[in-house]
């Protein structure tokens, strides 16, 4: 939360900052209004790196969206939007009598539309529905050599929601932008358990989820225009 805020707080003051300069703001690379205009626009989820040149703490900054490639051709003011993001993390806390491993790994992708609203020479508001899908893995070895107990869970998650979002030009070619959702998900997850060497059958459960996931504007992405 403290990073959060330190963000916001950053973002505020350079925004105050430029507004006076609102007479003389560069134009985008090309026209919005444009019927015949195309835009391509490469973002990077660049909260990682604000988090990290103005946190006020020692607690590792992360990447609060799951995105951290997201990619929109636009046309007028209409344009696709696709994004795409992961994670691995792979732990092994082992001693000579004791096993203890760990892996998580998943992948979030989304694909969707949008319609912007121009105003002022800096800014844009956008509004759009995106359709998304997840896949997580995680799992874990833990015991003794010899016997060992093997967890491993697997989820696949569908949904989609609106979208809304504020981009602001910082130059010709490159602006920034957050955006806030609500997404309507259905996950299936299935965990299997393995008993090593114990006599004990394997276990495997299933689980259904449905859930309504409210994304904050938390994260602040860099965007290239060409």
């Amino acid at each position: 939360m403290k990073k959060i805020v330190h963000l916001t707080l950053v973002m505020s003051c350079y925004l105050m900052t430029v507004h006076g300069q609102e007479a003389e703001a560069p134009k985008p690379v090309k026209d919005f209004n444009d019927p015949v205009s195309s835009v391509h626009e490469l973002g990077v989820n660049a909260t990682f790196f604000v988090n990290t040149f103005f946190s006020f703490n020692t607690v590792n900054p992360t990447v609060v969206s799951p995105y951290a490639l997201t990619y929109k051709f636009r046309k007028a003011k209409w344009a696709l939007r696709f994004g795409v993001g992961g994670n691995y993390r792979a732990t092994d806390q082992s001693t000579e009598t004791n096993i203890f491993k760990t892996k998580n790994s998943g992948v979030d992708v989304r694909l969707g539309g949008e319609y912007s609203i121009p105003f002022g020479n800096r800014w844009r508001s956008f509004f759009g529905v995106d359709a998304v899908v997840g896949y997580a893995n995680s799992s874990s070895e833990s015991g003794q050599p010899g016997f060992l107990v093997i967890t491993d869970i697997t989820s696949l998650g569908f949904g989609g929601g609106p979208v809304i979002g504020l981009d602001f030009v910082l130059a010709k070619r490159i602006k920034i932008g957050t955006e806030t959702s609500v997404m309507f998900q259905q996950t299936d997850e299935v965990q299997l358990s393995r008993f090593e060497n114990s006599g004990i059958e394997d276990q495997e459960s299933k689980n259904s989820v449905t859930e309504v996931v409210f994304n904050l504007p938390t994260s602040l992405y860099l965007i290239i225009m060409f």
